[in-house]
């Protein structure tokens, strides 16, 4: 974290590309190599690896930084170290 700005993960970036690729979620994990526990952890705003999101990012042909956003520590619902 640096003054106050922090990663996070724009989730619903993901579920609206896996719309778009007729890909539910199940096939997405399958795809990736993740397991389920890494997939719930992404939808309940927890923290996930850098390797994790990249093998989601290479499963929907997409660039990290198309899911991967920096916003204020405020801005967030979660809790994050």
């Amino acid at each position: 974290m640096y003054a106050g700005i922090i990663f996070g993960v724009a989730i619903e970036f993901i579920i609206i590309t896996l719309i778009d690729n007729k890909m539910n979620r199940p096939r997405l994990i399958n795809i990736s190599g993740n397991s389920y526990n890494v997939s719930g952890k992404l939808a309940c705003n927890e923290l996930v690896s850098l390797e994790s999101l990249f093998k989601f990012c290479m499963a929907l042909k997409q660039n990290i930084w198309d899911i991967v956003v920096l916003k204020n520590k405020n801005e967030f619902k979660g809790d994050f170290l």
